[in-house]
């Protein structure tokens, strides 16, 4: 019985002595991201939904600023970006987002630490951001005019090239009435496959084919009754995790 106590503290001790794990704070909010903001300088940025509002915190987690967001009551909103000479080359942070309801539509805002309006579109939810070699970009697509718009931008994206936060391969607008999009990405090496929509019973009603030259489906949800269903993507043995979205009228 010693042998057997003093070999489980040898292994304790040893699985102690490897661990390089530490806690550095806790936030009082789980809505958190960590977003590189310029070359050398990353944030901890919290989105308080109550308030309308983003907390902006350096990385020894002290308060550095809260910007208000404009909008009207009732609507949802999300954050696609935060950074800093992004979009204008003063040093106050810039803030992308989107605000609206499936009823009244969606506009994306870029406001600075001032609340001040860089530049607002209305009718999209959908923003993607790349740095090139020819500078950085950022493309709005709009599905009711079925178009797309690539604007040229002042400063340097750090971020990944794709949509970012808020939206990050999740379904939206959800809950949604009308339409929706649904997020993909293929495991790599895969070129195509099959995106299956299946209700809450578990019985596929749609199936769309993919590629990887695209990473959404856009869906009307129209003819679909209220309720809640899932989606999924389907490439030889490869099958994802099923992703879930609301229709609600």
């Amino acid at each position: 019985m010693k042998n057997l106590l003093f070999l489980i503290a040898i292994i304790s001790l040893s699985i102690s002595s490897f661990s390089q794990i530490t806690l550095e704070h806790a936030y009082d909010a789980d809505n958190i991201h960590l977003f590189q903001v310029d070359e050398n300088e990353y944030n901890y940025v919290i989105k308080d939904f109550e308030n309308k509002q983003v907390r902006i915190y350096d990385l020894n987690h002290s308060l550095i600023t809260i910007i208000n967001l404009a909008m009207p009551e009732g609507d949802n909103w999300w954050i696609h970006f935060v950074s800093k000479k992004l979009f204008d080359l003063d040093d106050q942070y810039e803030v992308i987002y989107t605000h609206g309801t499936p009823g009244s539509g969606y506009t994306i805002k870029i406001i600075n630490e001032e609340s001040n309006i860089l530049f607002e579109e209305y009718g999209t939810n959908e923003v993607y951001l790349y740095s090139t070699p020819s500078g950085s970009k950022m493309i709005l697509k709009i599905h009711a005019d079925e178009i797309a718009k690539v604007y040229s931008l002042q400063g340097i994206y750090y971020g990944e090239p794709t949509i970012n936060e808020g939206v990050n391969f999740l379904p939206y607008p959800n809950p949604s009435n009308n339409t929706i999009r649904l997020p993909y990405e293929l495991p790599n090496g895969y070129k195509e496959g099959l995106l299956s929509i299946y209700n809450s019973e578990g019985k596929m009603i749609e199936q769309f084919r993919i590629d990887n030259n695209f990473n959404d489906v856009f869906l009307r949800t129209t003819p679909y009754p209220t309720g809640i269903y899932f989606y999924s993507i389907i490439s030889n043995k490869y099958k994802s995790k099923p992703q879930k979205f609301i229709i609600s009228r």
